[in-house]
C-alpha cells in the first residue's frame, strides 16, 4: 500500500517511520474489532429470529 503524505518542513522521517511502524497493529485491532462486532450482531439476530419463530409457527398451525 502506498500513501503519500504531504509533510511539513520541520518534520523528520524518524516520526514517518515511527507512524507506519504501528500501520500493521491498527489494522489488525480494526479487523478484530470489525469481527467482533459482526459477530455480536449475528448472536443478537440468532436470539431475536429465535425468540419470534414459536409465535410465527403458533400462528401457522392454528
Amino acid at each position: 500500500m502506498v500513501q503519500s503524505i504531504i509533510v511539513p518542513k520541520g518534520l523528520h522521517t524518524i516520526e514517518l517511520k515511527y507512524a507506519s511502524q504501528w500501520y500493521p497493529l491498527a489494522a489488525l485491532t480494526s479487523k478484530i474489532a470489525f469481527f467482533v462486532l459482526m459477530l455480536l450482531a449475528g448472536l443478537w439476530g440468532y436470539r431475536y429470529w429465535k425468540k419470534t419463530e414459536p409465535s410465527l409457527a403458533g400462528a401457522q398451525s392454528e
